[in-house]
């Protein structure tokens, strides 16, 4: 099952309506003379439902029409393409967005398209340029989670999806990745050079000195067997040093170092039923998950004025049990923080938090399924103040692919 996974990323909603023309334009380029030199075809979800969360430190539950991040998967569309170069090698291209269900805007990374890559490869090597995911979220083009299957619940759900406790870079921007092909054992590199990001900070690539913007990178190794499939990632981060609206600049922050170690099992095929873990361990850490809401636990002014993050052990377990129809689905997941930087408001350096969920997918046909989903997480000391990791949610509704 596809997954665009978008969750814990803040994304400025965009109106349809004033990105008709680009989708106009988008129409005409990929015209019936842009189909005879290579093969284009349009793919992705209209997911939609119901999403139910209630927060510890919230008054009141919220019931609302399933948004981003709210269901197993995002209402997207991809433009895919693909044409063979002749002598093995080919070129093909993505362009995806993600789609706000409950009000039909896009949800792109404050542009329309949350994805857009180029490749060029053969049937033994692949390097791609542009706008992507990293390797340890379940998102195109190189998923390390995706390909060791090692989120079972097919979900980028809270409380369920290992993204939320471990490092997850959100989309990358300026980047370029690579994989090798042909063989059970596959190495796969993902690096970026800057963050874009439209209408606020511009473009780093081009505005900022190369110390002083964000550099992502990231380098997995996998073996893809039949039944068994392991994996190590390995993560960078320099957070990087921009400027604030005074013009002052923070003190730089040390670098974050981490290390996934993945393996999953299943007993009869990728279609049988199976179970996976993963190990996580971090040092520096200036977020949990995607989301950058660190002041949040430790408070503000306190990030600028420290030189150290957090330091991060986590794990995480799935399973999924098919029958006929039916997908029965589950989730761990345990997280301890350890913050080194400036005391923090609560008087905590040290906190932990456990999660937990379940999910269940009946198969109408081979491409729509319902789901129904619940999850739960609760921190303790230095992670009781974030609603987010405090919080109990349900969700259900229906997912058609095309």
């Amino acid at each position: 099952m596809p997954d665009h996974n978008t969750h814990g990323v803040g994304f400025k909603r965009m109106r349809m309506a004033g990105l008709l023309p680009a989708a106009a334009l988008i129409l005409a380029v990929f015209a019936p003379s842009t189909v005879s030199a290579a093969e284009v075809k349009l793919a992705g979800a209209v997911v939609s439902g119901l999403f139910y969360s209630k927060a510890e430190s919230a008054e009141h539950s919220n019931l609302v029409l399933a948004g981003v991040g709210e269901a197993p998967d995002d209402t997207c569309f991809k433009i895919l393409g693909k044409e063979d170069l002749g002598n093995g090698y080919y070129v093909r291209f993505n362009l995806s967005s993600n789609v706000t269900s409950d009000t039909g805007s896009f949800s792109g990374h404050n542009g329309l398209f949350s994805s857009t890559y180029m490749s060029f490869g053969n049937q033994q090597f692949e390097v791609t340029a542009g706008r992507m995911s990293g390797l340890t979220v379940s998102g195109d083009p190189y998923s390390v989670y995706a390909a060791t299957h090692a989120n079972m619940t097919y979900a980028q759900l809270a409380g369920i999806a290992p993204a939320n406790i471990t490092f997850q870079a959100g989309a990358l921007t300026n980047a370029v990745a690579f994989t090798t092909h042909g063989s059970r054992f596959v190495v796969r590199g993902v690096y970026s050079n800057g963050d874009s990001n439209i209408g606020a900070i511009g473009d780093t690539e081009v505005t900022e000195d190369w110390s002083d913007r964000r550099h992502v990178a990231q380098l997995g190794a996998m073996w893809l067997g039949e039944k068994l499939k392991t994996a190590v990632v390995y993560s960078f981060e320099m957070p990087g040093q921009l400027a604030n609206a005074d013009g002052s600049r923070d003190v730089r922050r040390k670098n974050t170092h981490a290390l996934h170690l993945i393996g999953s099992w299943h007993l009869a095929g990728k279609q049988g039923p199976g179970i996976a873990g993963i190990l996580y361990a971090s040092r520096n850490e200036w977020r949990i998950g995607a989301v950058p809401d660190l002041s949040t636990f430790v408070g503000d002014g306190r990030i600028g004025s420290s030189q150290e993050g957090l330091d991060n052990v986590a794990v995480h377990v799935s399973a999924k049990y098919p029958v006929g129809r039916h997908l029965f689905t589950a989730a761990a997941g345990y997280l301890h923080s350890k913050w080194n930087g400036k005391s923090t408001k609560s008087g905590y350096t040290e906190g932990s938090m456990v999660m937990g969920g379940v999910v269940y997918y009946y198969s109408l046909s081979k491409s729509t399924r319902c789901y129904a989903a619940a999850s739960w997480a609760d921190g303790r000391k230095l992670l009781d103040a974030a609603p987010r990791l405090n919080r109990v949610m349900g969700t259900v509704g229906l997912m058609k692919y095309f």
